[in-house]
């Protein structure tokens, strides 16, 4: 479930917008949803759309295809029983610190069991971008679409907009400690 963020983090080029919600609201409204249960959990994306205006084709395609092979690679990730009782709260708490000159604080986090409806903004190094999150969360897993536009003139066209679908399951027991 961690590899969510994870993903977005190695996409995130960064955002701004209306004001950032307090930590202590996020979380708030993520103790609504129910608590992943411990366990083997397997994450897998899939990119449903990429646009890059103003760039050659062939460039776009490259680009494209990048994201679409970062994506295609499921993650595991065993969440033990201290990590499940503590529910979304350390990915949360996670999200706003400085990775790689970024800085991002949710704009919006509504839940209404089972569904989740976020936008993460995050700005730096020149960069900006809008992340929104549209599914749902409950004990075994998430299903999520992250719609994300960002722009900074370090990509050519100095935008770019993705969809990805997100989902994570639990898969089974964690392995035992080798």
């Amino acid at each position: 479930m961690h590899r969510l963020i994870t993903i977005a983090g190695s996409l995130v080029l960064a955002g701004c917008g209306s004001e950032p919600m307090s930590a202590e609201e996020v979380l708030g409204q993520a103790d609504a949803l129910e608590r992943p249960a411990p366990g083997l959990y397997r994450t897998e994306a899939k990119l449903l759309s990429f646009e890059m205006p103003g760039i050659a084709p062939a460039d776009a395609d490259r680009f494209r295809n990048r994201m679409a092979g970062l994506a295609a690679q499921p993650q595991q990730q065993c969440l033990t029983p201290e990590e499940a009782e503590r529910g979304f709260e350390d990915l949360l708490r996670t999200i706003g610190e400085d990775v790689n000159g970024l800085t991002c604080a949710f704009e919006d986090f509504a839940t209404d069991p089972p569904a989740l409806d976020a936008v993460l903004a995050c700005q730096g190094s020149g960069m900006e971008a809008r992340i929104g999150f549209d599914g749902t969360a409950d004990a075994d897993g998430l299903d999520l679409e992250m719609a994300m536009d960002a722009s900074t003139p370090l990509i050519p066209g100095h935008s770019m907009q993705l969809v990805f679908d997100v989902s994570s399951e639990r898969v089974g027991e964690c392995p035992a400690a080798q």
